[in-house]
Order: structure tokens, then sequence, then C-alpha cells
């Protein structure tokens, strides 16, 4: 098991993860040791290609059999890297216009890798979808004004769902890239909340929001079946294969939960 981590602007590291040498119960901590051969830096792209004076790394995520990483840099590029080289670039596909930056996980994986979901953030009503193998770039008009949080349906290919900074959620057909499914999330105050995360896994999907409300849906009937509050603006969602526990992670007192999903699909904290 590897944690990866962006050390700086321009570099990610990865350390492997095992029981302590003086574990002797379950309870014991970890080691985690840098694994030098998955250390990744992004250069400064050539002089004379459209990019920023300062080179970054925005956002990065695996393929779910960890053989490739892709990153998002210089907020219009994504890159595919092999994990059996991560120095070099297999595919690098520019996008028509820059994202914004921003906390919020704009950058989303499909299972299988094929495909590569970009919000553009604050003030930005488009969102990419990027066919990473064939480069190419589809945009879409979210029609708000501004996208937040995208995420695959079931981490499929055949549906995304992209939020707004006024709580709206809007459900796009990939392929004939229209929307098919839009709502509202339930506001406790005047002002709807901004959607800050989102992760979709067998049938769930879990949207995260600034009114720090954790709320889950069932993407057979777009229905809300479960809703919690917690001490975080959440801005990192993922629900794990087996269907046991959500990850929510943000900025606040709790900072990183690890949510058991119990019988009937409620959530308790461990």
């Amino acid at each position: 098991k590897y944690v990866s981590v962006q050390v700086n602007a321009t570099q990610i590291k990865m350390y492997k993860m095992s029981k302590a040498a003086a574990a002797a119960t379950i309870d014991a901590g970890y080691e985690f040791v840098e694994d030098e051969r998955y250390t990744i830096t992004h250069h400064k792209p050539q002089s004379g290609v459209d990019s920023y004076d300062f080179p970054i790394i925005n956002y990065c995520d695996f393929d779910r059999k960890f053989e490739n990483i892709f990153l998002m840099t210089d907020y219009n590029v994504v890159q595919k890297r092999s994990m059996s080289n991560v120095s070099e670039v297999v595919r690098s596909i520019r996008l028509k216009d820059s994202i914004e930056s921003s906390d919020i996980d704009n950058f989303e994986l499909s299972a299988d890798g094929s495909l590569c979901g970009i919000a553009g953030g604050s003030g930005k009503k488009h969102f990419y979808i990027v066919d990473v193998e064939n480069e190419e770039t589809h945009k879409f008009d979210s029609l708000c004004g501004s996208t937040f949080a995208p995420c695959f349906i079931n981490a499929d290919t055949e549906q995304i769902v992209v939020g707004s900074g006024i709580g709206q959620l809007r459900v796009f057909d990939i392929e004939k890239q229209h929307c098919v499914q839009q709502w509202e999330v339930e506001s406790h105050s005047m002002k709807p909340p901004d959607i800050t995360a989102s992760a979709s896994m067998h049938n769930i999907l879990a949207i995260g929001a600034a009114d720090k409300y954790l709320r889950l849906y069932d993407v057979r009937n777009w229905q809300c079946f479960h809703k919690s509050k917690y001490k975080l603006k959440g801005y990192s969602l993922q629900i794990t294969d087996d269907l046991k526990y959500v990850i929510y992670a943000g900025r606040g007192v709790d900072q990183c939960l690890v949510l058991k999903i119990e019988p009937g699909k409620m959530l308790s904290q461990n």
C-alpha cells in the first residue's frame, strides 16, 4: 500500500505504508518509507509553449489498478504517466481554456482510466471530458455560472455529475452531451451552499457542500436518503470499492473522517 503526497507545487512523492517493525498489536502505528522510484517532478515547459510562468501540479489521480497516474498541470494540461516509469509523459492533452485555481478537487478519473472529468472552477461555466487514449477534449456547457467537484456516476463512463456555486447539481449524458437530471440541494440558509466534493459508487452519490452537510443520494431515483453534518468543509470524498466506508476530508475541526456505511446505507463515525 502507498500514500501519495504533493510536497510542493511541482513535486509528488510516494510513501510505502507498512506496520511498524515493533508492532505487536493491531492498534500499533505504521511506518511510511519514501519510494524514490515514484517521485514525480513537473518541470517548466519549454520556451515558446503557452503556459504559466511558474509550473504547477494542480491535481493528480490514479487508475484503479495503480498502473497509471494522471496529472492536471499548469491549469490547462492533462498528463498520463505509467507507474513503471513516472518520469516519462505518455500522453499530454491541452485544454482549450485554463481552469481556475481551487481547493476543491475539480479533477476526476473514471474507474477504467479512459476519461478525465475537469471542472473549470469559480466563474467558469464550462467543464471538460478528456478522452485520454484518443487525446480528445470535449467541452460541456454546465448551464451554471461556476463548476465544481465533477464525478462519474458509479465511476463509469456514461454519466457525470457537476456541482455549482449555488447548490445546484447537474447530471450529463457523456455520449449525448446533454443534461439529463438536475436539482438543488436542500438549503439551511437563505443562500444555497457551494458544492465542494463528490464521489459515486454502487448506485450511491455522495455530495459534500459548504454548509458542512454530507448528503447521500440514490442514483436510481436521485433521492437524498441520508444527511449528516460534520465539523469540516469537505474538499475530498471517496467511497471504498467494497462499499464499507466513506472517506471525507477538508478544513475544520474534524479534518478527515472515515465513516462506516451501516446496513440501510446510514453513516457512523469511527
